[in-house]
């Protein structure tokens, strides 16, 4: 579906639709893949082992899409075991 038109339909089904900044969507992309990290790690999730994860990204400066590596999924694993 073409931008636009999806755009038209959002805004008729919900007639208030705001865009999302590059910095929430950045947000959103990065907690969506630390928990699809965890989650394929089999690591129970809380909202505690969340905002640990999300704080060790930053810190190291991972970005969004390297969460999603197998190797930096386990880097991020065993620091937030300790």
């Amino acid at each position: 579906m073409f931008p636009r038109v999806s755009c038209l339909i959002a805004s008729t089904i919900i007639p208030h639709v705001q865009p999302i900044d590059p910095s929430t969507r950045a947000a959103i992309s990065r907690v969506s893949n630390i928990i699809t990290s965890l989650a394929r790690s089999n690591v129970p999730l809380t909202d505690v082992l969340l905002n640990e994860a999300y704080d060790w990204a930053v810190e190291q400066d991972v970005k969004t899409t390297q969460l999603l590596n197998e190797d930096i999924a386990e880097l991020m694993v065993m620091a937030l075991a300790q």
